[in-house]
């Protein structure tokens, strides 16, 4: 954990590029076949982004967790307004994760950690007021598929 990791990736005109890769690497491994559990989850990317964003997501604004999620770090990070239609994004990829499910008989855990950073378990952390972006019906159908397949993986 690098203090001003992110001001250093501003500056250098890298953050957008940093922003589009980690989301094109979570976008491809959720369209695979691949069975994560079955694998060494050391290994496989789209689990290491998606903890990396977990790890991050209480730590001192801003982080490299809301410079992957797309937050406004021009302005408070509380004030940002997220739009993942608009932007590419780690948020956008994982809101399609989870709007889809594909595959969930091998992206159980994928789409449990997607769950994780979308709703945070801490309810004072930021990110829990933007929950809105998660409100919308079609959403709120598949949750309870989620936690279904939540339920299913702690079981097993």
């Amino acid at each position: 954990r690098m203090v001003g990791l992110v001001q250093l990736l501003l500056k250098s005109n890298a953050s957008n590029s940093l922003i589009e890769d980690y989301a094109a690497c979570l976008e491809a491994r959720s369209e695979e076949s691949q069975n994560v559990e079955n694998n060494n989850n050391n290994d496989d990317p789209s689990i290491l982004i998606l903890q990396l964003l977990i790890d991050n997501i209480s730590r001192p604004a801003p982080n490299i967790t809301h410079l992957l999620l797309k937050f406004d770090l021009d302005t408070p990070v509380e004030r940002t307004i997220l739009q993942p239609k608009f932007y590419y994004s780690c948020m956008k990829v994982i809101l399609d994760i989870l709007e889809k499910l594909l595959k969930p008989d091998v992206n159980a855990l994928l789409h449990e950690f997607s769950f994780q950073v979308t709703c945070p378990i801490d309810e004072g952390t930021f990110l829990s007021a933007d929950l809105h972006l998660l409100e919308s019906i079609e959403l709120k159908k598949r949750t309870k598929h989620i936690v279904e397949i939540i339920k299913q993986s702690l079981n097993t």
